[in-house]
């Protein structure tokens, strides 16, 4: 049986028309599942229905099965058959004890017939896999059409016949590949779910579809997109005039797309260029000097469409009365950032003008909503959806897992772009320059920056958009380098990432390590990164991880396919055995990001080594300049902070990379590209560890980074130890914020403090009272609940926070120094939101936001702010999704100079004596 090819069906059964919606609950008494076949020998140990434990209801289907080596053991079920639409989902939950199981459709083309059998053939299209050990996970097929597409593009070279089509095709079983690897697997199934079902009987009749095609079984691989490689040495290449959306997947002048988008603010774009990005990002209709510099470049553009003149003064003008030829170098009409449902009717209807105004070329239509993103994916054909998490309190671990779920809340198989940022947020920017005077944007640590960006590709994002906090051209060198090598990374995945789709996740001894696998035809791509804690701010390598080989384990891959480190200076051939869960490969030097390559076809090896001779003159010399600027950069820092009696180990760090340098001068000076890269690239590794042990430094005696705007990033620590040394001689003045004990809920609502209630009313209830359950101080507190109407059906995920309450405003002065206290509460871990309990203030923002999960009983919270600006000043307090949390003695105080060295202790108001209005 060969599950990427074709397959013969011995008889095909219509059912009657059945609702858009099917579901399998395996409640009953007998297992369902039937085993249809293996690459391998194996037994069946167990197979029935249990009771309890189960996803939902009282039972699920259990399935143990022992295999040897192989890639394959096959169970199928039988669903409602269906016509092939966008909305077709096919669905089940499982739980395993091993990774790597996979779910798979199998589709009919009735006009496709085996001779042999004379019966319809079939193929089979692939879905998400098995990552979640020893927990329910739902695994999926998104976006099936596209997937069938793939599939018959193999048919069409196998047969030499480019006439088959998926005519009439419609999908009657779902099959799971239960094979965790050599050994036991066990396997509880539960919850199978078709969505989106037309019957095929309701399929339109055509009078061209009478005769079915014969074929023959002569396998023929398809081509991968590896092997016809479009880029060029700088990563553009002369603008085509064919732009088309095949599925997911943006194709120009017949090759696979990924836009490398940089957000467009005056730069030169003969800099934009040499930097790698093959398009720019406006937020007006371009000009028609840009237009025209672009062509020249080869640089797309990605803009709202043009207008015509305004009707009446004040009103938005029209759409223009025609797009032409002088605008084929724009790629995509994008229509906003950060919409909500306030501007959904205004979006569709330029989303409606547009298709006929744009007849000529069809070009996609993107826009970035915050909320609605169901809605807005039925309008247009790509979201953009991204966030900062770099320098917050966003783990990078969770904002991984949120780039990869937020799709889930738009319609199934909706493609995506995702925004990545390069430099910290504007207001760490300002706190900072409230010590340090006048500063420039501080560049994103460059290794957070990488794991950010691989972050978008293993959540399969199809396009990237970087932003900057000013002009490329007045960025700093070190960004602009490393934007550069991003950029040479970029293309050279840019099979994978812009066709490829998630099959499974990798797994290491290294818990911090966790590697996303993306698949084409042929070949595989493993990003493996080092999710440590706190990689946000500083990226953390183990002292002995800098010295040993790493091991990733990836299911699902045949043995006889070789493994390679992909960089843009060549192909590293890996070590790789076959082991328990699948293959293993080595990889000697990882520290914390990397591309790892995984084929069994030559002309794929011999396509990347022939592009990677050309890329290593560019990428060497780059990375070698990189390793140089962050060596002086660290040095500079580190002159401004104060120095305990000489380490061993620091200084052994910072020799590490002085050696790496010498190492990499010697072999470009010898003519030895790649090995000039591999030298400069390993002497990052100890100058990330240098400046994570400096920053721990600081950091001791801290419970909250968010205490402070200058634990942001290593550049800010001198202003650390600035604000360290001023509090020796500052005490908190009197609270400012009245009702901050929360005992009297009168007096809070006659002082102005905010309840907004955002909660859908189909969905989720709120609820925010003054409770006297267990307060931190006095005889309440102030207690935040989200619950679903529904306990049954609760949602998986919360679009937005759906409850806030603010603080009154209470004055500030411009460079006064203010001290927000309080004590939270969260007893269990809020659900559907990676952001709990956020706390921002109206200086700090998101971006200086301290987040909180679950709690060992009260935590303190104490956040410094310097008021940039005469004004007023505010605390937000959200809860981002389901749960509960409780808050006591908050307070908001001007710090002062005192006498003597102690900082002084923030006291509470005496009680004052006012459920909270509700804003909607």
């Amino acid at each position: 049986m060969v599950l990427a090819g074709i397959v013969p069906i011995a008889g095909v059964v219509h059912a009657a028309p059945s609702d858009t919606a099917w579901h399998e609950g395996f409640e009953g008494p007998n297992p369902s599942w039937r085993a249809s076949g293996a690459d391998m020998e194996y037994r069946i140990d167990e197979h029935g229905r249990r009771r309890g434990g189960a996803h939902t209801g009282q039972a699920s289907e259990q399935i143990r099965v022992t295999g040897s080596n192989g890639t394959y053991i096959y169970f199928s079920h039988p669903v409602p058959p269906s016509q092939i639409t966008s909305e077709l989902a096919p669905s089940v939950w499982i739980k395993a004890d091993r990774p790597g199981l996979q779910i798979l459709a199998r589709i009919v083309l009735p006009n496709l017939i085996d001779p042999k059998t004379r019966q319809p053939a079939a193929v089979f299209v692939r879905g998400t896999s098995y990552s979640q050990v020893g927990i329910w996970q739902q695994l999926r097929i998104e976006n099936v059409p596209l997937e069938l597409e793939r599939q018959l593009r193999v048919l069409r070279l196998q047969l030499a016949r480019p006439d088959v089509d998926a005519r009439g095709a419609f999908l009657d079983q779902v099959w799971l590949n239960v094979f965790g690897g050599p050994g036991t697997t066990n396997v509880a199934i539960d919850d199978l779910e078709l969505s989106g079902i037309v019957d095929p009987a309701l399929a339109p009749r055509k009078s061209d579809a009478a005769s079915p095609i014969p074929f023959s079984r002569e396998p023929i691989g398809e081509r991968d997109p590896a092997t016809t490689w479009a880029g060029t040495a700088n990563g553009t290449r002369p603008l085509g005039r064919d732009i088309k959306l095949d599925g997911s997947v943006l194709l120009v002048d017949g090759h696979p797309f990924f836009p490398r988008i940089l957000r467009y603010q005056g730069e030169r774009l003969e800099l934009v260029a040499k930097t790698g990005f093959n398009a720019i990002r406006l937020t007006q209709p371009p000009p028609p000097q840009l237009l025209a510099d672009a062509e020249r470049l080869g640089l797309w553009i990605v803009c709202p469409p043009p207008r015509g003149p305004a009707v009446q003064p004040g009103m938005p003008a029209p759409l223009a009365a025609e797009i032409g030829p002088e605008y084929d170098s724009v790629l995509a009409w994008h229509l906003g950032d950060g919409l909500t449902g306030e501007e959904l009717s205004a979006v569709t209807a330029i989303a409606r003008q547009l298709e006929p105004l744009d007849s000529r070329r069809k070009r996609p239509i993107v826009c970035a909503p915050e909320t609605d993103l169901r809605a807005y994916s039925s309008r247009v054909n790509y979201l953009c959806f991204g966030r900062a998490p770099l320098g917050t309190s966003i783990e990078l671990g969770d904002y991984m897992n949120w780039l990869r779920e937020r799709p889930r809340l738009a319609r199934p198989g909706t493609p995506f772009w995702t925004t990545v940022q390069t430099e910290l947020s504007p207001a760490a920017c300002e706190q900072a320059a409230m010590f340090s005077g006048s500063r420039p944007p501080i560049p994103a640590d460059g290794e957070s920056l990488r794991m950010l960006t691989y972050s978008a590709l293993s959540a399969g994002a199809r396009g990237i958009e970087f932003r900057l906090g000013s002009p490329l051209d007045t960025a700093p060198q070190s960004l602009q380098l490393e934007l550069s090598l991003l950029n040479l990374e970029l293309e050279l995945a840019e099979p994978w990432a812009a066709t490829g789709s998630y099959v499974t996740t990798a797994a290491s001894r290294d818990q911090q390590i966790v590697g996303a696998v993306l698949q084409t035809q042929t070949t595989h791509l493993l990003l493996p990164m080092r999710v440590a804690p706190h990689s946000q701010y500083i990226p953390y390598l183990p002292e002995q991880a800098a010295h040993g080989p790493v091991t990733i384990v990836v299911p699902g891959i045949p043995e006889w396919h070789s493994a390679f480190e992909l960089t843009p200076a060549g192909l590293l051939p890996l070590k790789h055995t076959r082991g328990t869960g699948g293959e293993h490969i080595t990889i000697d030097d990882f520290q914390f990001s990397s591309m790892v390559l995984i084929t069994a076809d030559p002309a794929v090896i011999d396509t990347l080594t022939r592009r990677l001779t050309q890329m290593a003159d560019r990428s060497a010399p780059l990375q070698r300049e990189l390793t140089a600027q962050t060596l002086s950069e660290v040095e500079a820092i580190d002159r401004r902070l104060p120095h305990k009696p000489p380490e061993a180990l620091p200084t052994e760090w910072l020799t590490k990379a002085r050696a790496g340098l010498a190492e990499a001068d010697k072999s470009l000076a010898a003519g030895d590209r790649p090995a000039a890269y591999q030298a400069a690239r390993k002497a990052i590794g100890p100058l990330e560890q240098f400046k994570r042990y400096r920053w721990e430094q600081v950091l001791t005696g801290q419970n909250s980074l968010a205490t402070s705007p200058f634990y942001v990033s290593f550049e800010t620590l001198p202003d650390q130890w600035r604000l360290m040394d001023q509090l020796r001689y500052l005490q908190p003045g009197n609270n400012q914020l009245p009702g901050g004990d929360c005992e009297n809920l009168g007096w809070m609502l006659q002082q102005n403090w905010k309840h907004v209630d955002l909660t859908p009313q189909a969905d989720l209830h709120a609820h925010v009272e003054l409770s006297t359950k267990q307060p931190h101080g006095g005889k309440s507190s102030l207690h935040l609940q989200v619950k679903p109407t529904s306990e049954d059906d609760p949602p998986a995920l919360v679009e937005t926070a759906p409850v806030w309450v603010t603080t009154p405003p209470i004055s500030v002065q411009a460079h006064e120094l203010l001290a927000i206290r309080g004590f939270a509460r969260v007893p269990t871990q809020i659900a559907g939101s990676i952001d709990g309990l956020m706390i921002l203030d109206s200086i700090g923002g998101e971006s200086l936001a301290e987040r909180i999960g679950q709690t060992n009983g009260w935590r303190e919270f104490i956040m410094y702010r310097v008021a940039p600006r005469d004004g007023t000043f505010t605390v937000t307090f959200a809860l981002t999704g389901l749960g509960d949390a409780w808050l006591d003695d908050i307070s908001i105080a001007p710090v002062t100079r005192i006498a003597g060295n102690e900082l002084g202790r923030l006291q509470p108001l005496p009680p004052v004596n006012g459920s909270l209005p509700v804003r909607r």
